[in-house]
């Protein structure tokens, strides 16, 4: 039996839920560094990211500038 990191999501409530939503272009990605996540109660390896966003339409959410930079990470399923 295996677990799974992430729970099944649905789209509708996830646009629902979310604070932000447009249509854009990532113009660019860079790993800005690494480290540990803990999920119930484990540590997994992590990666750390920016990416440059460019803003063609807002859908929901505060105006935003043309461009912006987002940061974020995400479980590097790489190492495990």
């Amino acid at each position: 039996m295996g677990a799974d990191l992430a729970p099944a999501l649905s789209t509708r409530s996830l646009a629902k839920s979310a604070d932000l939503i447009i249509v854009g272009k990532i113009e660019r990605i860079q790993q800005t560094g690494s480290g540990d996540i803990a999920y119930s109660g484990v540590n997994y390896p992590r990666r750390d990211y920016v990416a440059d966003i460019s803003v063609d339409e807002m859908i929901k959410g505060e105006p935003l500038p043309h461009e912006f930079i987002l940061s974020f990470s995400t479980p590097s399923t790489d190492a495990w």
